[in-house]
């Protein structure tokens, strides 16, 4: 084989079983797997409690975790860098059949010799992959009336109102992303690759307890539809109630952010989604107007 076929799959077993059928007709078949996953006595990535912390966060792990390139030619690297399994498999650019986890087709893959990894000559989706690609985050009403005190939130009813208000602040799709880049450009200065791993995880525990990562969903979501002639589809306002032992029920207002993930495969590569009960619209959205149904 002198070609890079990559192969999503929902879950290990299935893997397996696709790398037997491969190996059988002498295919190189390499398991490419995630941070968390077991190498030897310990795990892939020796920080990957870390790296969990951060993808819930939205964070990019290699610029945060793993090596960030600085001016003049430095760079900051985790003390495990050099010796790091799960960089190590990216080091492999021969030609293969690559297996990934379906939450690989949302991330970016690394470069840890800034080398670019090879693009693939075929990608093969197998099983619908549609509720990995989805995502949604909740938060308080009252926790963006805080953040954006300017538009004077707390009172929004519904996602109609929340836009109004928005647009009446100036809120254009351009304005939304910049909102978002100064967001995500302050995490920088919060994260280092070279931190000790005592100082990473406070870090991290603090941006998580800070919320500051759920805004930048919000604003990119916002950023994708408030120059639409039509309410916010992506965005909603619920009401929920909470109590606890010394308080009465109380409802309070929640804000609903759904989105879809990028998914990091390039329009030009060809790619074959195997599920019989895959919804031809949906995985349009997903993957490109041009997926047809055979």
């Amino acid at each position: 084989l002198s070609k890079y076929i990559n192969v999503y799959v929902p879950t290990f077993d299935l893997a397996e079983e696709l790398a037997l059928r491969f190996q059988r007709h002498g295919y190189v078949v390499l398991f490419m797997k995630g941070r968390s996953a077991l190498y030897a006595e310990t795990h892939m990535c020796e920080r990957w409690e870390y790296a969990e912390l951060a993808i819930k966060q939205g964070l990019n792990i290699f610029e945060n975790l793993c090596k960030r390139r600085l001016g003049g030619g430095n760079k900051q690297l985790c003390p495990h860098y050099n010796n790091c399994p799960y960089l190590d498999q990216w080091r492999k650019h021969i030609p293969a059949i690559r297996i990934f986890a379906h939450a690989f087709l949302s991330l970016p893959f690394p470069s840890p010799d800034d080398i670019s990894f090879p693009d693939p000559d075929l990608v093969i989706v197998e099983e619908n992959p549609t509720q990995t690609l989805l995502g949604k985050i909740q938060f308080d009403l009252s926790f963006l009336a805080n953040k954006i005190p300017e538009a004077n939130m707390l009172n929004s009813e519904n996602s109609a109102d929340l836009q109004d208000r928005l647009r009446r602040m100036g809120i254009s799709s351009r304005s939304a992303l910049e909102r978002a880049k100064e967001i995500e450009d302050s995490f920088e200065t919060r994260l280092t690759p070279d931190m000790k791993d005592e100082v990473l995880e406070t870090q991290l525990q603090n941006m998580l307890r800070d919320e500051s990562w759920k805004l930048v969903q919000f604003w990119k979501s916002v950023a994708l539809e408030i120059d639409q002639p039509r309410p916010l589809h992506g965005i909603e306002i619920i009401q929920t109630e909470a109590s606890d032992e010394k308080t009465e029920i109380q409802t309070l207002a929640q804000v609903v952010v759904h989105f879809r993930k990028e998914v990091r495969i390039h329009d030009s590569k060809p790619l074959l989604l195997l599920d019989a009960d895959a919804d031809l619209d949906i995985n349009r959205l997903l993957f490109g107007s041009d997926l047809a149904e055979l």
